[in-house]
This record gives structure tokens, C-alpha cells and sequence, in this order.
């Protein structure tokens, strides 16, 4: 098993998931030298402050998922104590002790994986099917830790024989009262929880309907310049920076982006050229800074210096990216570079080169729709 937690973590490598550096093997085992997340875990009350920061950890955890479901991995123990964090708010998967291929997982139908209170009925239940869904419903029940600061547990001195039960009817009486004081701030933060712990996993939303939900579009469409270094899925960032090419008030408090500098203007030129060519070369799956890669041989893995040179040098390839010369020395973005690349924006806007960076799934139909266009949310809690 413990092989098998090697390999699954070799494999979904990504900035989503901690860093593994080297396996040692011995007499005693195997030792795995990994990166050292030194803010614990998101194990904690009270962990977001405000619905923004609730859905920063929200949206590094999809991407996480987005990429392990891409390598064909079913995590299924995606507790808070297996996210760990940093202390910049970053925060990584760990512990694949309990993963498994998806084409494996019903190898073994009677097995309880994980952790029983992110667990979905189809496995305290043995009743099946098991699929990727399971890790989509953790998803949901970590929503709770998220944006309320509680976590569904279990009762001390319970019965063994009726935890599984007691937790499956507290979930099902939780999805079916009314929204906690937290999610009313938003409805529909709620009802993607709702859709998202979904009895049978056919009506479970997908990791594709997740991004296509309002709420992730709306805090998405308001997401910060500051924190789009937490952005590094393709599909995510394509998205995001779709969003911001449609959002004109979002340069509502730029005094001079009127008047875009010729540097700019190269710099833009530059940035589209590149940002053609990897929409272009349909690269679903890229992201910046990956300094490891997996060969197809069991779970070898080889530095690669050569690569990463290129990887960073990619990283210009899209304005949220470029970040090598435009943090100072406590690595933080300071005004006058935050409304460089406002003007960048603004100057990609003004030419009508949205389409140009669309690498997201929305309908064509549906990219030059406004918001009257939009049918309204309703929340569903059956």
C-alpha cells in the first residue's frame, strides 16, 4: 500500500500537492523527503475571515482536484487534516495513503477509505458505484470548514457500528435545514454545497460543473490581482482572466489607464504573442514554477534543469504569472506594479483581444452575454 501511496503521489505532482523531493528506501521502509508546510494543517476553527479568503481556499483546492482527477487519481481522504498550509495562505494536498487508480476503486467495494465524516453514502454504505465523485464530495463538506468554521464530527463515546449512520443523517439534516449565518451571505455558496453532497454520485456535481457554478463564477469575477498568484490550473487562470476581460468596473479606481505607455503597449504585444501560442498548442494542464516531472516508468522521477528554465520563462506567458520582477524584496506586489498590469488589462480590453485568451468552457454563445442575459439562481435543497 505503501508503494502505491508513493507512486499516486509521484505522479500528481503539481503546485496543488506537496512537493515530494526524494524516497529513500532502507531495512526500516521507505522515508519520504517532502516539502515542510510550516502553518499545520486547515484543521481549524474559524479558519477563513471573510467569504474571499473562504473561497481562496476553496479555489486551491478545486485546481488541486482538477489535477489529480486529470491523472486518472481518486484521493479519498480529503480531510482538512490531509490539506496542509503555509504560512502566505497557500495551501497543498498530502497523505495519498488512501488513494487509488479509477479504474481500481471497485476492486475493493467493502472498504471503508479515509475518513468517514467526508466520506459519501456510496461507501459507508457499500453500495457503490465508486468513482471520482467521492473526492467531489469531500469537496463539499470541506465548503463547511471553509465558509461556516465548523466541521461535521462525530459523537465521542458513539458506537462503531453507528457512526456511519449518525453521520449520514447529520449530513442529510444539515442539507435540508436552513443555510448556517455564513452562507446566507451568499445563497449561492449554499446551494453549490447542496449539489456538491448529493446522495448518488450521478447527481453529484462534476469538477467542470463546480467551475461553471454562479458562486464560482461571481468570486472569480472579483478575485484579486494580489492573490491570482494562487491561480495556476489553466482552466482556473483562462477563466479568471476571461472574467476580468469582461469586467470594466474593475478599473473604476485607475486614475491614468487611460493613458497606457509604450512600454506597456510592447509589453502587451509580447504577452498576447505568448499567450497565442500556448492557447494555441492547447495546453490544458500547464502551470508555472513546476520544478519536477514524472516519467511514465512506475513512479521515477527526474530533475530536470533545462525544463524549469523553460517553465519559469513560461510563466510570462500570461500577465497573473509574471512575477519575477514584480514583487519586491518581502515578495509582495507593491501599487506601482499592480497598476502596470492594470494597464495591461485595460489595453487588452481596449483591442478587443478577450476571445484571443478564452481557454475556458463557456458556450459560444454564451461569451458576449451581459448580466441581464443571465437567468437567475435558485437554491434547490431537495
Amino acid at each position: 500500500m505503501f508503494t502505491k501511496e508513493i507512486i499516486n503521489l509521484a505522479i500528481c505532482q503539481c503546485p496543488g500537492v506537496i512537493k515530494l523531493h526524494k524516497v529513500i528506501g532502507g531495512k526500516e521502509g521507505w522515508i519520504l523527503i517532502q516539502d515542510y508546510a510550516n502553518d499545520g494543517t486547515l484543521w481549524k476553527e474559524n479558519l477563513a475571515n471573510n467569504m474571499n479568503e473562504s473561497f481562496l481556499y476553496f479555489i486551491q483546492l478545486f485546481q488541486s482536484m482538477l489535477y489529480i482527477q486529470d491523472m486518472n487519481i481518486v484521493h479519498r481522504d480529503l480531510k482538512p487534516t490531509n490539506i496542509l498550509r503555509f504560512n502566505n495562505k497557500k495551501i497543498v494536498i498530502a497523505d495519498f495513503g488512501w488513494s487509488e487508480h479509477i479504474d481500481s476503486c471497485n476492486l475493493h467495494p467493502s472498504e471503508w477509505p479515509g475518513t468517514l465524516e467526508i466520506n459519501p453514502p456510496e461507501i459507508l454504505r457499500n453500495s457503490g458505484p465508486m468513482t471520482e465523485k467521492i473526492d467531489n464530495y469531500a469537496l463539499g463538506m470541506n465548503m463547511i470548514l471553509f465558509i461556516s468554521g465548523r466541521f461535521v464530527c462525530r459523537q465521542k463515546g458513539l458506537e462503531s457500528s453507528k457512526v456511519a449512520q449518525t453521520i449520514l443523517k447529520t449530513v442529510h439534516n444539515l442539507r435540508h435545514s436552513k443555510p448556517p449565518s455564513r452562507f446566507r451571505e451568499n445563497i449561492k455558496a449554499w446551494d453549490l454545497f447542496v449539489k456538491l453532497t448529493a446522495s448518488h454520485p450521478d447527481e453529484r456535481l462534476s469538477l467542470q460543473d463546480v467551475l461553471d457554478h454562479p458562486w464560482v463564477t461571481e468570486m472569480l469575477n472579483s478575485f484579486s490581482l494580489q492573490n491570482s498568484k494562487f491561480l495556476w490550473h489553466e482552466k482556473v487562470k483562462s477563466r479568471w482572466l476571461f472574467l476580468l476581460s469582461n469586467n470594466w468596473n474593475f478599473f473604476d479606481n485607475i486614475s491614468s489607464v487611460s493613458s497606457v505607455s509604450s512600454g506597456t503597449i510592447r509589453k502587451y504585444k509580447k504577452l498576447e504573442k505568448e499567450t497565442n501560442s500556448i492557447f494555441k498548442n492547447g495546453s490544458g494542464h500547464n502551470y508555472t514554477g513546476n520544478n519536477s516531472s514524472c516519467t511514465g516508468n512506475n513512479n521515477t522521477r527526474t530533475e530536470n534543469n533545462s525544463s524549469r528554465t523553460r517553465n519559469r520563462n513560461n510563466s510570462k506567458s500570461t500577465i497573473v504569472t509574471n512575477t519575477t520582477n514584480q514583487k519586491d524584496q518581502n515578495n509582495k506586489y507593491n501599487n506601482a506594479y499592480l497598476k502596470s498590469d492594470y494597464e495591461i488589462l485595460y489595453y487588452m480590453m481596449k483591442n478587443s483581444s478577450q476571445n484571443k485568451i478564452n481557454g475556458c468552457s463557456v458556450k459560444q454563445n454564451n461569451l458576449t452575454s451581459n448580466k441581464n442575459d443571465i437567468p437567475s439562481y435558485k437554491t434547490h435543497l431537495d
